[in-house]
């Protein structure tokens, strides 16, 4: 079966359980609860597994050292161009010393001062723009936030609130009312790691070094980025994201510690106000997600939860679109088990330039190779009113 297909029988399974729950039909109910679970869990790797491919299908072209199109009258970036690119993996499988002159000022023309940068080389902007698709497909908060780029690591102010129009006569005089911006400042936070490749491989000229680094690379900081974008706290504010979590407004309690009402969910959804909801979200776990497929409205009786039938199509809750990420709380006492609200309200801040360092010293004995890499990435939910919470009791 296609995904389209996976999708329409998922769909009929569902209302198929929930017919025979009513019927009180209990052992049908749990086989078929476990088999939705089982082709639910198949459709999501092979979206996860389609995202993947897609970025994979994208790293064999920027392989071939093709620089990107030069904008009509402007200057190229030289990180942008092939020379820029073979003198960085020159760098990278042969280390400094075997770098010409030419290849040397290349790279070192890019780079800025300070003790920080020192020795760091800027990746090529393949290899960059390969790692944040990654991310961007990865990490939930990336598609639903607001994401910009800055080519300084400076703190910027971002208005929290907008003054108010009012209507004019004609010839009158215009108001001044002033944006509110409340200290809402965001920054930029190192975020990296070491990865090791050994000899053998670094010197097979078949081996694709630029898709494993920009893989690993990749995975590694989605696995850190999307729980700081969700539940970094104000304590942690100094090396990295506040989370949407931490900032969000309370929007309902439940009244159970372990159960969810469909009322409960209501109270949820219009704690938000109007202006948010159009472009709402619902964000919440797996186990958070089984709960709620079998949840039906108390007053008509219809399910509040609906499949998406088409492929790249979300599930849908009360008429908007949900999301899943494994890094969400768990559904469990005193925790916020879901989030709904305008996600684009939550800023992320990268700045462009991620560096690299080629270890070629510290893991000699092993016969390994290290890539030291980092980029500078942060987070704030800039208007706190936007994304409301379902807190579950706490006993």
């Amino acid at each position: 079966m296609n995904l389209i297909e996976k999708r329409q029988k998922l769909a009929a399974m569902i209302t198929d359980a929930r017919t025979k729950l009513d019927a009180g039909n209990l052992e049908a109910y749990n086989k078929m609860d476990a088999d939705i679970d089982k082709l639910d869990a198949e459709i999501k790797a092979e979206e996860k597994q389609q995202a993947r491919e897609d970025v994979l299908k994208q790293i064999p072209e920027s392989a071939k050292g093709k620089a990107e199109p030069q904008d009509s009258g402007k200057p190229q970036k030289i990180t942008t161009t092939a020379e820029y690119k073979d003198a960085f993996f020159h760098a990278v499988r042969g280390g400094k010393a075997s770098l010409t002159g030419e290849e040397r000022k290349i790279l070192t023309d890019v780079m800025t001062t300070g003790a920080e940068s020192s020795g760091m080389l800027v990746m090529p902007a393949d290899l960059e723009t390969s790692i944040r698709e990654l991310l961007e497909k990865q990490v939930v908060m990336r598609r639903l936030a607001t994401v910009i780029t800055t080519t300084a690591d400076r703190k910027i102010t971002l208005a929290s609130g907008y003054g108010a129009a009012s209507w004019i006569d004609e010839g009158g005089d215009y108001a001044a009312t002033d944006d509110t911006f409340e200290n809402k400042t965001i920054g930029s936070h190192k975020l990296g790691r070491i990865i090791k490749v050994s000899e053998e491989l670094l010197n097979d000229a078949e081996f694709d070094l630029q898709g494993h680094i920009s893989l690993s690379f990749g995975r590694s900081f989605t696995e850190a980025e999307e729980p700081a974008y969700l539940s970094g706290t104000t304590a942690d504010a100094g090396k990295q994201p506040v989370g949407v979590l931490t900032d969000a407004e309370t929007g309902a309690t439940t009244a159970a510690a372990t159960a969810i009402t469909s009322d409960e969910l209501l109270d949820l959804f219009f704690a938000l106000k109007a202006a948010y909801r159009s472009n709402a979200t619902f964000l919440m776990g797996l186990a958070t997600e089984k709960a709620l497929r079998k949840l039906k409205n108390s007053t008509t009786g219809d399910y509040m939860w609906q499949p998406g039938l088409t492929s790249g199509q979300p599930n849908t809750l009360l008429g908007r679109p949900v999301e899943i990420s494994d890094y969400m709380p768990d559904f469990a006492a005193g925790n916020k088990t879901i989030a709904f609200g305008d996600f684009k309200q939550y800023t992320i801040k990268d700045t462009v330039g991620m560096r690299m360092q080629v270890l070629d010293q510290p893991y000699a004995d092993k016969g390994l190779i290290g890539f030291k890499g980092y980029e500078r990435t942060d987070g704030k939910l800039i208007i706190p009113e936007a994304v409301k919470t379902l807190v579950m009791a706490a006993s």
